[in-house]
């Protein structure tokens, strides 16, 4: 059994045993076969050679920082052995040992014979659980946030609010003890009652299967816990405790200290007025994304207003307007201009200007912000729903900027249309960039779904709202928006109907995307997620409203999730 506390040694000997008539040895050796099974000579003795290793002593034959030789040289009852510290141990120790010895036996009064003899014993190691990694995530931020390790401790507590949720939990290495088990306590609500066993319900504990790490096992084993009112009337000599702990079933083995691991919180009520400016884990991500949002808007409507003040002063934009020869498909701005009946003068010149000035920034502040919002959703050891929507939400958000923005950003600062390059082109571009119009559309719904399941159904969502739901709505979204625009495939072309590009080739064909499709483009857009938006944002905020309500009659923060902030935001992007 190893301990690794232990000051012991394990000692492996081998010595001569009854051989009769023994004249003297010519070696003896200790072998051992690794988990590659390859043979390893880790010591020997021998009588003969004074320039080879273990001459009249015994010797490694390979140095060792754990290992030492041990044994006494003699010329018919050596002995040799090697001795490793117990604490030094592991699982990986359990191997098959040999000895190893060739000998001269006397037969009758003068014939010597040399013989060889072996033994081998396998070694059983037996490894104590050692030690539990123990991990908590606030639950009710924008993302599901890890608490740093230095918080937690009876010193410096966790806060939280009546209303959030923690996820607690503790990876334990169960050494070679598959049937390891590990169990949660909480402190009692009665000051110096000590802690009692805590057994979660099902859908608020992810118990894991003891998986294998080489030659041990580790388990792994998680609880969510949602802040109560109790928990905030509680002394500061009794705070709210968890403890996590490794028991082994049928062992009266003490276990060290470092197979437990307690976390400490601190739990506040948002209605007492020492919590004003309190922060919790996770409020600081729902605060610095709206501060982005709000500065963005800010900072668009002021280039706006830039724009337009330098209209007002006349800096123009030269713009070279012809008609276009209708023969040829020339991509300069040149001939892009004649092609529409469109504003002229300073009103013409102002258009090309936002045109050049507006979509550069949107798509590097588009692309650095759902390049960043990928990078932290990547991150996450666990995928929550939310999360996996948002993923598939930046990424088409991504894919509608350089489709839309930016084939008509290069028309409009260099003349070139690169949906002109190639019929395929011209078609790809279009199809891209009313798909991802469409599946940015229905994300956004979907989204909007799962907050408002939330503040409805704030302890059974996880339930419903898992990972893999989330992952299927997603598919089956984007095959039918994939589905639906398969039109344009073939109603759109370089050579244009009436002389326009990348556009209907035939009146059919014209008639039918303008006044069909043209519909339908405007339904999967606007129409048919509007009212859902608009219901669903509805029905959050009545309910905040009520829950509000409910805790000021009661004078109570109540015991569902705090999701005010993050369904503020959500209704504020919405209405953008």
């Amino acid at each position: 059994m190893v301990d690794s506390s232990s000051t012991e040694k394990l000692n492996i000997v081998c010595r001569i045993n009854n051989i009769q008539n023994i004249d003297g040895f010519n070696d003896i050796n200790i072998y051992r076969v690794n988990k590659k099974g390859i043979v390893e000579h880790l010591a020997t003795m021998q009588p003969r050679y004074s320039d080879s290793p273990g001459y009249q002593r015994p010797a490694l034959v390979q140095s060792s920082s754990t290992m030492q030789v041990v044994g006494v040289y003699s010329d018919k009852n050596p002995t040799l052995g090697i001795s490793v510290p117990v604490a030094s141990l592991t699982c990986n120790d359990g191997l098959m040992y040999n000895c190893s010895l060739v000998y001269d036996q006397r037969e009758g009064s003068s014939l010597l014979v040399t013989k060889m003899s072996s033994v081998a014993r396998n070694l059983t190691v037996s490894v104590q659980p050692k030690d539990v990694d123990f991990k908590a995530f606030n639950q009710s931020a924008l993302f599901p946030m890890e608490i740093q390790s230095d918080i937690g401790t009876a010193t410096n507590m966790a806060h939280f609010m009546i209303g959030q949720v923690v996820k607690l939990t503790c990876k334990a290495n169960l050494g070679t003890r598959s049937n390891g088990l590990i169990y949660w306590r909480k402190s009692n609500i009665v000051t110096g009652s000590g802690m009692a066993n805590y057994i979660p319900n099902n859908n608020e504990r992810e118990e894991g299967q003891v998986v294998t790490n080489g030659c041990q096992f580790e388990k792994t084993d998680s609880i969510m816990y949602n802040m109560t009112d109790q928990d905030a009337i509680r002394t500061s000599s009794n705070p709210l405790q968890f403890q996590c702990y490794i028991s082994v079933p049928g062992s009266n083995l003490a276990l060290p200290d470092t197979t437990a691991k307690n976390f400490f919180i601190k739990v506040h009520d948002v209605n007492d007025p020492t919590t004003v400016g309190l922060k919790t884990a996770g409020r600081d991500n729902v605060t610095l994304i709206s501060g982005v949002v709000v500065g963005t808007l800010v900072a668009l409507n002021l280039l706006v207003a830039l724009v337009l003040l330098m209209r007002k002063y006349r800096i123009r934009c030269n713009i070279e307007e012809r008609t276009p020869e209708p023969e040829t498909f020339n991509t300069t701005l040149s001939n892009f201009s004649g092609l529409w009946l469109r504003p002229v003068g300073y009103y013409e010149n102002t258009r090309v200007l936002l045109w050049r000035v507006i979509p550069p920034i949107l798509i590097s502040i588009g692309t650095i912000g759902n390049g960043m919002t990928i990078f932290v959703l990547l991150r996450q050891k666990k995928m929550t729903s939310t999360a996996v929507i948002l993923f598939a939400l930046a990424l088409s958000d991504t894919l509608m900027l350089f489709s839309a923005l930016l084939p008509k950003w290069m028309l409009y600062t260099w003349g070139v249309d690169i949906r002109m390059l190639s019929n395929p082109e011209c078609k790809a571009i279009v199809y891209l960039t009313y798909c991802s119009t469409h599946l940015s559309s229905w994300l956004i719904v979907a989204f909007t779904l799962e907050r408002t399941a939330c503040v409805l159904f704030p302890h059974k969502v996880r339930l419903g709202c898992s990972p893999r739901n989330a992952g299927f709505i997603i598919v089956t979204i984007v095959l039918a928006v994939v589905g639906i625009n398969i039109i344009l495939r073939v109603i759109v072309e370089r050579n244009r109907y009436k002389g326009s590009k990348c556009s209907a080739p035939t009146k059919e064909y014209n008639d039918l995307f303008y006044y069909v499709y043209g519909w339908v483009d405007f339904t999967l857009t606007f129409e048919a997620p509007f009212p859902l938006l608009l219901i669903c944002n509805d029905i959050i905020v009545v309910q905040l409203a009520r829950s509000r309500s409910r805790r000021k009659r009661m004078n109570i923060s109540g015991q569902a999730r705090d999701t005010r902030p993050l369904s503020i935001l959500m209704i504020t992007l919405c209405v953008l």
